[in-house]
């Protein structure tokens, strides 16, 4: 059985950066592979991801921080249980002069999904660009992003050296095709997210997660950044319904009135999102979730200065449905269900599309 190294964002205090890579593990599992999440340790990440007690960067950040530590302390232990459980199975707390002594230990390295070539969430650490593996023959990308529209142009030449010798290179967004093709000159796939190549009962059956396990209906509320014109949306959507708001957040949110959902485990936001009757949200996956669970969603995009919504954008433009993001002054229009049936067929279509790809890696590692 071959053996597939994974390098990815499985770190982060994120919900779908955790789930991307349970979900890509898993699939090359299914497809045959003996496959692993390389606990690679990026100091910059683990430093944003560690939970403080004391921030002093301002009274205010001072205040917020001893009030929402326990919190956050209590969720940050419930990603670093799911971590161990379900995707590291190997050694543990690896640095880049250990990956350099073992790059022979993987027939193939994958590196992705999420942004994993966005120089600014990783302080541009090259071993996300699998910089440390000598054979180009075993250096893959799967649904990589750069999450945003261009690269600066002090950076082209490194992205060019950098992407210059993979095997195989697939992203997860159109724009990411372009930069690719603009420093290549190579034409390479858009492939799906990998939480959308597991369907919805697959999700379910992993977890053993409770459908329909809360007897009222609820508005989900889960945003990457506050932005006030989506707090009203979602205020003016419970006014219409009459549901109550539950706001996903580790924040000290006093600007809606809602059940604050601050320490729920990856699991239990998968629950959340299943059995939602409306689901509000700014961030990428949130609306992957909504999308694979066929559910009711309005997406809104993250304020200025924030220089990733091209992704957003991108999700809601393969399957139709911009309609559904919030503008300024939208109208509610809560009988405005969506029609799956339509975008069903297009994911499947792109999931089989997916899973080809993938199929590609394997059977080049069997050669």
């Amino acid at each position: 059985m071959k053996k597939i190294g994974i390098l990815t964002f499985h770190r982060s205090i994120n919900y779908g950066a955790v789930l991307q890579a349970y979900a890509l593990k898993s699939v090359i599992t299914k497809l045959g592979a003996h496959c692993n999440i390389i606990d690679y340790k990026n100091q910059y990440i683990d430093e944003i991801n560690r939970v403080k007690l004391f921030d002093f960067n301002s009274s205010k950040s001072f205040i917020n921080g001893i009030l929402t530590y326990a919190a956050k302390k209590e969720k940050y232990e419930k990603f670093v249980e799911f971590r161990e459980k379900y995707l590291v199975d190997e050694e543990r707390d690896l640095d880049i002069s250990t990956l350099n002594q073992r790059q022979n230990y993987y027939d193939a390295y994958i590196t992705g999904s999420d942004q994993v070539w966005n120089y600014g969430l990783s302080n541009f650490d090259k071993t996300y660009f699998l910089d440390f593996v000598s054979d180009s023959k075993k250096k893959y990308s799967y649904a990589a992003s750069f999450g945003f529209l261009e690269i600066p142009k002090d950076y082209i030449n490194k992205y060019r050296e950098l992407l210059g010798n993979f095997n195989k290179i697939s992203v997860r967004e159109e724009q990411g095709k372009k930069i690719v093709n603009s420093l290549l000159q190579k034409k390479v796939p858009v492939v799906q997210d990998p939480t959308l190549l597991l369907n919805v009962n697959e999700w379910i059956e992993a977890f053993r997660i409770s459908k329909n396990n809360n007897p009222k209906k609820y508005i989900l509320l889960y945003l990457m950044i506050p932005e006030p014109n989506i707090v009203k949306f979602t205020e003016e959507l419970a006014k219409e319904t009459g549901y109550e708001i539950i706001y996903i957040t580790d924040r000290i949110a006093r600007n809606i009135k809602a059940t604050f959902a601050r320490t729920v485990s990856p699991v239990e936001w998968l629950e959340l999102f299943l059995n939602a009757t409306y689901i509000v949200t700014n961030s990428f996956h949130g609306v992957a979730f909504s999308i694979n669970f066929n559910k009711n969603f309005f997406m809104g995009l993250l304020p200025s200065p924030a220089n990733v919504n091209s992704r957003l954008e991108n999700i809601i433009n393969i399957f139709g449905l911009k309609e559904r993001q919030i503008g300024i002054g939208n109208k509610i229009d809560i009988g405005n269900v969506i029609d799956y049936d339509p975008i069903n067929r297009i994911l499947s279509d792109a999931r089989e599309q997916s899973m080809a790809y993938l199929k590609t890696i394997i059977s080049d590692t069997d050669e």
